[in-house]
Formats: structure tokens, sequence, C-alpha cells
């Protein structure tokens, strides 16, 4: 079983477009908007607080590739992230069981890069430094920028 998880989580870390892989290499900048957030059932204090660690772990790692991180409207290509909820899925204390997506997309819209977490956590679980690292680990398949 372990081994299925393994395999599984590998294919689902990260993919590029097949059109042009190297495309989101070439390019100095990136938009970030705000996450979008799909608990509804949470206080709205909570969703803030989860949607602003998003978007720091990001664009901390996204400079840390040697991406800048642009303007909203600049054309640079957008990248767009979510907390997602399993449908239904709860914890043993009944919390909600979150996971990490995220995707860039060229001006055109189309895909060039996706990733989301294999494994959910409880609500608690997320702080600031299991964002961190799990940011950390799905970029890991994201390329780094070239001049």
């Amino acid at each position: 079983m372990r081994r299925l998880l393994a395999a599984c989580s590998l294919a689902l870390v990260g993919c590029l477009a097949k059109s042009d892989p190297a495309a989101l290499a070439r390019q100095a900048s990136l938009e970030i908007p705000p996450p979008a957030f799909l608990v509804s059932d949470l206080p709205e204090d909570e969703s803030r607080r989860l949607s602003d660690l998003l978007a720091r772990s990001l664009e901390r790692s996204l400079l840390a590739r040697g991406y800048e991180v642009a303007d909203e409207g600049k054309g640079a290509p957008l990248l767009r992230s979510t907390w997602v909820r399993d449908a239904g899925e709860v914890s043993a204390r009944g919390e909600p069981v979150l996971a990490v997506s995220f995707s860039v997309f060229d001006a055109q819209g189309r895909r060039l890069f996706t990733a989301r977490s294999v494994r959910g956590l409880p609500l608690r679980a997320w702080t600031e430094d299991r964002v961190t690292a799990e940011v950390a680990h799905l970029m890991r398949a994201f390329p780094e920028r070239r001049p």
C-alpha cells in the first residue's frame, strides 16, 4: 500500500503542459492573486489566515526559484492557488481536512503547471511551517527561472 501511495504521489505532485514546458522557465515574473478558498463553513479569520499563509509561502518559493512577483494585470503568467476540501472528509476531531492546490496559466489561459497535495491534513495541522514545507515539496517539480 505504501508503494502504491508513493507512486501516486509522484504522479500527482506536479506536471507541466506538453505544449512548451520550457515556456514557464523563460518568464521573469508571475502574478499571484489571493488564494481562492473553498471551505465555506470556516470562520472568516481562519479562512484569511490560511489564504495568507499560502500566498506568502508561494511568493517566497517563487522568489527562491528566481522569479519575481508581478503586479496584477501586467500580462504575466498567473499562479492561482486554493485550499481544497475533499467532499465530506473530516478529521477524528471533526475538523475539515484540507489540501493545497495551485496551477500556473499563461496569458492565453493555457495551464503550464499544476500541483496538489496528495494527502490532506486537518485544519489545525496547517501551521506556517507546515504550509511552507508543503509548498516547498510541491515546488520541487516547478522549473527554475532561466535568464
